[in-house]
């Protein structure tokens, strides 16, 4: 004994540590046995990695696409093509009815009804807007004049909801527009843009949002959310 430890043979250590060391080459031995049907070919020999989680084209995601990828790219491979998205289809109409007006004159909007259109315009700010409409009154078109000027659009004033809704859709496939309608022609805008449910607008409330997702023709039904703002 030797401060309290077994006494171990000197050559039994370097047998041990030469046990060590033959466990340690047998292991990266199998590794590299392991990964050797994952080997890649120089750059020149080898296809434009996919962008596609399957960059070796071998119809299976595992170890074997990150090696691909970095061999071509160690061996001086060009750069992999980009992954092309595919284009968007669907559209968005964003359709409010015009906020506070008078009940007299030319029923233009009220101090409440200019103050909730600028709030719509601020929550909009960050929006992609293509296309700004409203039907054929001082009270639509007041209602989207800031959205308008804060975008760098005019307002197309229409005079029903089937022109609205025809000029919607012309806008070009990914577009957003944003629409003011009233009232009692809201929900045949709605309906014009594809929304199956049926709609009705309290004649006292002026914080209606209704987001249509629509496609072109053959594109499924619309998909429509009801919100508040």
């Amino acid at each position: 004994m030797r401060h309290g430890r077994a006494f171990i043979p000197r050559s039994l250590q370097h047998w041990r540590r030469a046990l060590h060391l033959a466990l340690l080459i047998l292991a990266i031995a199998a590794a590299a046995t392991c990964l050797s049907g994952h080997r890649t070919p120089p750059a020149a020999a080898q296809l434009i990695p996919l962008g596609n989680g399957d960059v070796n084209a071998d119809r299976a995601i595992d170890i074997g696409d990150p090696i691909y990828l970095l061999t071509y790219l160690f061996n001086a491979g060009p750069p992999p093509e980009p992954i092309q998205n595919p284009p968007r289809t669907d559209s968005v109409a964003l359709v409010v009815r015009h906020t506070e007006r008078f009940s007299t004159g030319d029923e233009c909007l009220t101090p409440e009804g200019m103050a909730r259109a600028e709030h719509l315009a601020d929550i909009l700010l960050r929006t992609k807007v293509d296309g700004i409409f409203s039907t054929d009154f001082c009270r639509t078109e007041q209602t989207m004049q800031p959205l308008a000027q804060q975008k760098g659009l005019n307002v197309q004033r229409l005079a029903s909801a089937n022109l609205i809704v025809a000029a919607v859709k012309a806008l070009p496939p990914g577009s957003t527009a944003v629409v003011a309608g009233n009232s009692f022609n809201v929900p045949d805008i709605l309906l014009g843009l594809g929304c199956a449910e049926t709609v009705t607008v309290p004649g006292a409330e002026y914080d209606n949002l209704w987001v249509v997702h629509y496609a072109g023709p053959g594109g499924g039904p619309s998909v429509l959310t009801h919100l508040r703002y």
